[in-house]
């Protein structure tokens, strides 16, 4: 979704997730971002790439990410098995 207050290009996600898409849930500017790593010392076709793989991460959709806490409850439900 975009707004038309932000630049072409702006990657805007929804502000009610949670877990690694709420830290993703910004307005992501990958022009400015690449100007950014130029201005850095990045060559303009390093910045530009990681720029774009910025943008394809800020959209990414990360509801399938495992947590610490699926992963306890995971290594709690294989230890069970073992004492069976």
């Amino acid at each position: 979704m975009t707004d038309w207050h932000n630049p072409p290009g702006t990657v805007i996600l929804p502000r009610t997730t949670t877990g690694v898409d709420a830290l993703l849930a910004t307005a992501f500017d990958p022009l400015a971002a690449a100007r950014d790593l130029k201005a850095a010392g990045f060559e303009s076709e390093q910045a530009e790439a990681l720029a774009a793989q910025l943008r394809f991460a800020a959209g990414a959709d990360h509801a399938d990410l495992a947590t610490k806490a699926d992963i306890a409850a995971l290594k709690g439900d294989i230890e069970a098995l073992r004492t069976e």
